[in-house]
């Protein structure tokens, strides 16, 4: 994975497990399949990742030990447990089209928080900009002075952007994550969008790995550190030890106390129907669409307040710009 992954990434990731799956259940070998895709528009790095592949899978290399080797696709933990449980269940283009289903939704997940995001990072943009004109009226036109103090705001805004990506991909640094998700759930709107897309995220990793016919235990440990959220992978791990005392899975979920109860009793209901499967899916949809629709409402909150922020630094702009005006001029006609 890059140091900063962007929506691109995540659906490239997705349309090749879309197309390799398409492939593998057309009936077209994996060797035959690594080659088509040697041939396609990828750069050389990539396209002689998948000639070595091809060259693996021909000299009798398993299926996921050739899928990951090389730079793409990257080697992540939920998608090696997923294609080792297809390929020992009989199962891999199922495990392929699941990894294609949670890629495809960390993309349109990303691409909302872009978007709506884009309007207020605009806006601290201009209002550093106003911040260096006012810095270079009052340090009488010195553009030095003005650089510095755009760069003062622009430089840091760019490194915490760097370094809250940097570890939410990459699952670095669990102190400072778990310092962020204490900070996040103290602003409503964002915690619950957050929460929501923790949950979703779980959902779907639940059901991939359970489908692809990975021991429950197994299954709730992955999902829960597929999640993203280091409270719900820390309660998941605590609770487990109740699997083995023959408790089901709607259980370990309700002590966690990270669930909503409607979200528990359908899992229980799901698991005494024997349609977890289906549920799970409901579930992941309800989840994901509710995940879009609180991010969307934080970004329009979080815009509205960097907007009225930006109006009120505007008016104080004006008026110290005007103030060192009258000042030089007081100057210029008293000299």
């Amino acid at each position: 994975m890059p140091l900063l992954p962007t929506p691109g990434f995540f659906q490239k990731k997705s349309e090749l497990y879309k197309q390799l799956g398409q492939m593998l259940s057309n009936g077209i070998p994996p060797a035959q399949a690594f080659k088509t895709f040697s041939t396609l528009g990828h750069s050389s790095k990539v396209r002689n990742d998948f000639l070595r592949k091809v060259e693996l899978i021909e000299n009798g290399e398993s299926f996921e030990n050739a899928l990951f080797v090389g730079s793409f696709p990257a080697k992540e933990k939920l998608d090696k447990s997923l294609i080792n449980a297809g390929e020992k269940s009989g199962r891999v283009v199922e495990s392929l089209d699941f990894l294609d289903r949670y890629y495809q939704a960390v993309a349109r997940i990303y691409k909302v928080v872009i978007k709506r995001l884009t309007y207020p990072f605009l806006v601290i943009h201009a209002a550093a900009t106003v911040m260096a004109i006012v810095a270079w009226v009052l340090s009488k036109f010195d553009s030095v002075v003005a650089i510095q103090q755009f760069c003062s705001i622009i430089i840091p805004l760019y490194l915490i952007i760097a370094i809250v990506l940097f570890i939410t991909f990459h699952n670095k640094l669990p102190i400072i994550r778990n310092i962020f998700e204490a900070i996040f759930s103290f602003i409503p709107i964002l915690n619950k969008a957050l929460k929501s897309l923790h949950i979703t995220r779980f959902t779907l990793a639940l059901d991939s790995m359970l489908t692809a016919g990975l021991h429950v235990k197994e299954s709730l440990q992955l999902a829960s550190s597929t999640s993203g959220s280091l409270r719900l992978q820390s309660r998941i791990d605590k609770y487990l030890s109740r699997l083995e005392a023959g408790e089901s899975i709607s259980s370990v979920l309700d002590y966690c106390k990270f669930f909503p109860q409607s979200y528990t009793v359908a899992i229980a209901v799901a698991e005494q129907s024997g349609r977890i499967d289906e549920t799970l899916e409901t579930l992941y949809k309800q989840y994901l669409e509710d995940s879009e629709d609180r991010l969307k409402k934080f970004g329009g909150a979080f815009s509205g307040a960097i907007y009225f922020a930006f109006v009120i630094f505007m008016i104080i702009s004006i008026f110290s710009i005007f103030k060192a005006y009258i000042g030089q001029l007081d100057g210029i006609l008293g000299g």
